[in-house]
């Protein structure tokens, strides 16, 4: 059985997840949904996850799909040791959590790189690799066991919100295709860098578009 960690709350990430692993013969799995709580959310200058979803909950869409479905506080899973969760959604795993099971995360940023918060923005901002990373929670912010990195590479062509795009969708293949990739992973450990980046500012915000042009125009 795979565990899934998300929301209780129509997700787009969740959404996308177990729909492409249903498509791919994944039929043991197992949705814990944290409870959903409102906040007052930073309003960033420029959006660049998708954010749509069609509507259902997680719960019905988990019924149409044949998947367990489970409200419950995600630091009182009740699971054999050892079992096996991705990430959909969810705040700061808790300790106890990693220390009993394998619990795998899709990164939008090479790691230890760019960790914390919008790290595609930050990675066009620095000029650091940009692409995602698939790994095994550690105890620290995006510190673990790798599992794969992959570079995107930025096209004359590209646009800004075109490569976020390429992100997304590598992080949902990442997660969906786990079986196959952790087979090779190399388990490197990866350390905390520095500390984790937080939402980019405003003021940077609006510097990125000229950041991102320069790295278009060099390739």
């Amino acid at each position: 059985m795979i565990g899934v960690l998300t929301y209780d709350h129509p997700h787009r990430k969740t959404q996308d997840l177990l729909m492409r692993m249903k498509a791919t013969g994944h039929d043991d799995v197992h949705v814990f949904a944290h409870t959903w709580a409102e906040r007052d959310n930073f309003k960033p200058l420029i959006k660049h996850r998708p954010d749509e979803f069609i509507g259902i909950s997680v719960e019905g869409m988990c019924e149409n799909l044949g998947y367990r479905f489970e409200k419950c506080n995600h630091d009182k899973i009740d699971a054999d040791k050892g079992q096996l969760f991705l990430i959909a959604g969810a705040g700061v795993i808790n300790e106890k959590m990693v220390e009993k099971y394998e619990i795998i995360n899709s990164h939008p940023g090479i790691l230890p790189i760019s960790r914390g918060l919008d790290a595609y923005k930050w990675a066009v901002y620095n000029g650091d690799p940009i692409g995602v990373t698939l790994y095994y929670v550690g105890h620290e912010v995006d510190t673990g066991l790798l599992i794969k990195s992959e570079i995107i590479n930025v096209d004359f062509c590209d646009t800004f919100h075109g490569v976020a795009r390429k992100i997304y969708d590598l992080e949902i293949n990442m997660l969906a295709n786990f079986k196959e990739l952790i087979k090779n992973a190399p388990k490197t450990v990866l350390y905390a860098d520095g500390t984790p980046t937080r939402r980019m500012p405003h003021r940077l915000e609006m510097k990125l578009f000229d950041r991102f042009d320069k790295l278009r125009k060099a390739q």
